[in-house]
């Protein structure tokens, strides 16, 4: 197995703490969910504390995710990194499905009804991801997680141990680790996990099992990290016995990329009336952040605009496309012929910060997420452009306004028809935000606010009262 070993491991500075982060996304993976725990990292020895990580191997990784080793350079040079596989059994599952497939064809001819055929393969499936891809698609690290973060602690001795969720399997390994070492567990939730019914609908007692692990982490844990202030409230007024250990730490943004922005020129096209209002996403598009309503309100602005006359206005996504919806695959087909859409490869980090910038606008989508911001949020904010949100009331939309970072719309089909209609026609503007709005954001002074919470986590007692491993234990 592709495993970093440290050999001697490095020796502390005199005075400093040491805290283990479990963050299963971490460069070179190239994700919003790596920028977290990559610049707490980064900042965290100017407050006391030196970190070491525990991540998975990047070519094991769940999902089909960029890379960019540039992202490891610098202070992350100096870190201790120990990387353990995620051995995804259903992967390989999946790879031996046709010679499965093959053998059990004469069990298939013996169930002649269609119905029941279609009960056995849903029955097996849901069995299948209990057993194996429980809470989550990446269970396949707990395991060689646990396994490579215990040896870690014998070599460091770490203070504290800092597990990053999701994928939830992370909290899982910080815990198991924490828990077998005696070292107290800093619970760090970038999302809510069982705030939505949704996450396991498809799975017969999935959501209470995900409840249990959930209310076990908790439990165990000296302190409970919220990334928002919406989301800190949900978790107080779950778990009221444990509400006390609950903090928020926002996600923030680097403030060494600000030179980068500094240099790079911004050009205002949509004022100058010379190319179309260009709005740029960046990032993965997925299920959960669905663009449909979005692609279908401006199918109708391209409607306005058919014939020889160009779109006054284009829409960006630069990055992933994984939506799997036949329909809206077909619009955006539709939509990209016409030249109001276009869907671009990822970019290197640093090219990426430079399309932020040069953009006109940046676009977020976060329907139906009233508790969390997305993590690129912040280096939107960063870019210093005017950022629109399509996703209605919630934790996004609230700071977005009350930062005055941009303008918001609900999800529907209605309501972005005419926000986007009036941005293109100019008959509403867009006003760069106030630099020093976006300060309070920067990763420099929320590591020194996460120091302050490890401080606290590394005083408390630890009690084992019962494992977090499993749900059943």
């Amino acid at each position: 197995m592709a495993i970093e070993r440290l050999d001697p491991a490095p020796r502390p500075r005199a005075g400093m703490k040491r805290a283990l982060i479990v963050a299963y996304y971490f460069p070179p993976l190239s994700t919003s969910g790596c920028l977290r725990p990559k610049a707490f990292c980064k900042y965290l020895p100017d407050h006391g504390w030196e970190a070491s990580v525990l991540t998975v191997v990047s070519d094991t990784a769940d999902h089909e995710l960029a890379r960019d080793p540039s992202l490891l350079s610098g202070r992350l040079s100096r870190i201790a990194i120990r990387r353990a596989p995620d051995e995804n059994v259903l992967a390989w599952v999946g790879s031996r499905r046709a010679t499965l497939g093959a053998r059990s064809a004469g069990v298939r001819a013996a169930i002649p009804v269609p119905e029941a055929r279609s009960f056995l393969r849903r029955s097996v499936a849901a069995g299948l991801r209990m057993l194996f891809a429980f809470p989550d698609n990446c269970a396949g690290w707990f395991r060689p997680g646990v396994r490579e973060g215990l040896r870690l602690v014998a070599e460091l001795r770490p203070d504290v141990v800092l597990a990053t969720a999701p994928p939830w399997t992370g909290l899982l390994v910080g815990a198991a680790i924490a828990q077998r070492a005696g070292i107290p567990l800093v619970a760090d939730f970038r999302d809510p996990w069982t705030a939505s019914e949704k996450r396991y609908a498809d799975l017969p007692g999935g959501m209470g099992r995900a409840n249990r692990l959930e209310r076990r982490t908790i439990g165990h844990a000296a302190r409970v990290i919220a990334n928002t202030a919406e989301a800190a409230v949900w978790l107080k007024s779950k778990y009221p016995r444990d509400a006390h250990k609950v903090v928020a730490i926002p996600n923030g943004y680097d403030p060494d990329l600000m030179p980068a922005f500094e240099n790079e020129t911004v050009h205002d096209r949509a004022r100058s009336g010379a190319e179309p209002l260009e709005i740029c996403h960046f990032g993965t598009v997925y299920r959960a952040r669905s663009p449909t309503q979005l692609l279908l309100a401006l199918s109708d602005l391209a409607a306005e605009h058919s014939g020889a006359t160009p779109p006054p206005l284009r829409v960006r996504f630069i990055g992933a496309w994984q939506v799997n919806d036949s329909e809206t695959i077909a619009l955006a087909g539709r939509l990209e012929r016409s030249g109001i859409m276009t869907r671009e490869p990822a970019l290197p980090h640093a090219a990426c910060l430079h399309a932020m910038r040069a953009s006109n606008a940046l676009l977020i989508l976060q329907p139906d997420l009233p508790l969390q911001i997305p993590g690129k949020l912040y280096e939107y904010i960063a870019a210093g452009r005017p950022l629109v949100v399509v996703g209605g009331e919630g934790a996004t939309a609230s700071l977005v306004t009350s930062a005055r970072l941009g303008v918001c719309c609900a999800d529907e089909r209605a309501a972005i028809r005419e926000l986007f209609g009036a941005l293109a026609r100019g008959t509403r503007r867009l006003s760069d935000p106030d630099p020093a709005a976006s300060r309070r954001f920067e990763y420099r002074s929320l590591a020194g606010r996460l120091a302050a919470t490890l401080d606290e986590a590394a005083g408390h007692r630890v009690v084992v009262s019962g494992s977090v491993e499993t749900a059943d234990n």
